[in-house]
C-alpha cells in the first residue's frame, strides 16, 4: 500500500479498522431495521434482537482476537455481564415509546 496516496493513514490497520466499523455500523442498522419490521408486525421483543446483534458483535471480535491470540483484559464473566447490562438498558429505554422521544 506504499504506492497509495494519503500516506499514514492508508495504512493496512486504518483500512482493516475503518471496515471493522462499516461491519458494526451494518449490524446496528440490520438490528434497527428487523426492530421496526418486527414492531410493524406486531411483534415486540427487543431484548432478543439486542441480544443478537451482541452475539454477532462478539463471534466477529471474538474470531479476531483468537486469531492475534492476545489476552483479555479482563475476565471473560465481566464482558458477559456488561453485554446483560447494556441489554437490559436498551430494552428498558426503547421500551417506552413517550422517553424514546423525549430522549432523542
Amino acid at each position: 500500500m506504499a504506492g497509495l496516496p494519503g500516506g499514514e493513514w492508508c495504512s493496512r490497520k486504518t483500512l482493516v479498522a475503518l471496515g471493522l466499523g462499516q461491519l458494526v455500523s451494518l449490524i446496528v442498522t440490520s438490528t434497527g431495521l428487523a426492530s421496526s419490521e418486527l414492531s410493524r408486525r406486531g411483534i415486540n421483543m427487543p431484548t432478543s434482537q439486542w441480544l443478537l446483534n451482541y452475539l454477532l458483535l462478539g463471534v466477529v471480535y471474538g474470531g479476531i482476537l483468537m486469531r492475534r491470540r492476545k489476552p483479555l483484559q479482563m475476565k471473560w464473566y465481566y464482558y458477559l455481564i456488561l453485554g446483560f447490562v447494556d441489554v437490559e438498558a436498551n430494552y428498558l429505554g426503547m421500551s417506552n415509546p413517550c422517553k424514546v422521544a423525549l430522549i432523542s
